[in-house]
């Protein structure tokens, strides 16, 4: 028997504002982050409400592709730059 599974992956998101320094420091690794780069991040994210939709969009895509397969085959998300990592998930 065939198992399937897709991975729905994404480049990721801080989750808030606090986590924008961590979130940036994953992307540039190993380079450190500028201090310019964190404010100008912290004000986009002012912007949209405090927080990226990034995440909540996948999930939504997730659970449609969900629907659309069936329970048989299992989604899952992962994030290349913030949890849930993709190596984690995998």
């Amino acid at each position: 028997m065939k198992r399937r599974a897709v991975l729905l992956m994404a480049y990721g998101a801080a989750d808030s504002p606090e986590e924008i320094p961590a979130y940036l420091a994953d992307i540039l690794a190993p380079r450190p982050v500028p201090d310019k780069l964190v404010s100008e991040v912290r004000s986009r994210y002012a912007a949209m409400g405090g927080r990226s939709p990034l995440k909540a969009i996948t999930d939504l895509q997730a659970k449609g592709l969900s629907a659309r397969l069936g329970a048989d085959v299992p989604i899952y998300v992962g994030m290349r730059h913030s949890p849930p990592w993709i190596r984690e998930v995998v």
